[in-house]
């Protein structure tokens, strides 16, 4: 809307710089045609109509009918309507219509300029209009309505079409609102992709983790296997117990162990035979002894028996 409004307040000046014109040489006098005939609003002007020396018939057109012309020819070729109005007006169909009315009254209270968008014939418009004083010169035409110079004598309106705006406001949406939502669909993505790859990490350390704990349980069987295949065979073995006491005397049983296969021999410190440890044989006899102990000790024994 702000390029709107720049457009039309050139369109303001153009108008506004045009009519200081036609007021500071009092008018211009034209060939009076079908579209310029003299106006019946302007006969209280003296010399309104005159004759060049050749007989070619001239009218006079004040500002007002200059500016309207040319707003007429703008409207025409460029879409642009244009209006001078006012509260009091000599032509009628110069008379504001209710929007102009309303922004006639609120300039005559002191605004200093009135703009709003609305519908004319259906398609919308930022219409503008600025309020128009009293100057030198136009007490000509004027000054019977009792009009003075400073006094606010209407305004000058501005109407521009915003199709062309609204149709560029919409593409320049459609590239933004494009631009957007791809930035938004990519970052979708790489979300999506970060979300994709977190899950595949997490199931891979997962399934890692039953791995190791299938493998930690099938180790633990085994060796609860093991140890229960080793605590069967030491609890079947039968080993013979040899013990020698001071007395030369020997004891034999046999018993299972209860913690190990291995059995311990504890040699007595009252022994008097250097042979006197623990070994792992069949049943003890004297024979033994004496073999064992000339194996480990040659001339240990004495030949004694028991």
């Amino acid at each position: 809307m702000d390029l709107a409004r720049k457009e039309a307040l050139a369109h303001f000046n153009k108008d506004q710089g045009f009519r200081l014109w036609g007021t500071k040489h009092g008018g211009v006098y034209v060939s009076v045609t079908k579209e310029t005939p003299p106006s019946p609003y302007m006969e209280h002007v003296p010399e309104r109509d005159i004759q060049t020396p050749s007989g070619k018939a001239l009218t006079l057109l004040n500002p007002a009918y200059m500016v309207r012309q040319l707003m007429e020819d703008y409207k025409v070729l460029y879409g642009i309507r244009g209006k001078i109005t006012g509260l009091v007006v000599l032509r009628p169909g110069n008379a504001p219509d209710k929007w102009e009315t309303a922004a006639l009254k609120a300039m005559k209270g002191g605004a200093k300029e009135f703009r709003e968008v609305a519908d004319i014939d259906g398609r919308p418009f930022l219409r503008l209009m600025r309020p128009m004083y009293m100057e030198k010169g136009c007490e000509k035409c004027h000054g019977h309505l009792d009009f003075k110079e400073g006094d606010f004598r209407g305004g000058v309106g501005v109407a521009i079409p915003l199709a062309p705006y609204l149709a560029a406001e919409h593409a320049s949406d459609l590239a933004l609102y494009g631009s957007h939502g791809f930035i938004w669909f990519l970052g979708l993505a790489l979300i999506g992709f970060g979300t994709r790859q977190s899950h595949n990490h997490i199931t891979e350390n997962l399934r890692a983790g039953a791995e190791i704990r299938e493998l930690n349980a099938e180790l633990e069987h085994r060796v609860e296997e093991r140890t229960e295949r080793l605590r069967s065979i030491a609890d079947t073995a039968a080993d013979g117990i040899i013990t020698i006491d001071g007395r030369a005397s020997s004891k034999a049983s046999t018993r299972r162990p209860r913690r190990s296969s291995a059995i311990r021999a504890r040699r007595s410190s009252a022994s008097p035979y250097p042979c006197s440890w623990g070994r792992r044989m069949p049943r003890p006899t004297t024979r033994n002894w004496k073999t064992i102990c000339a194996r480990e000790s040659p001339g240990s024994w004495d030949g004694g028996e028991t």
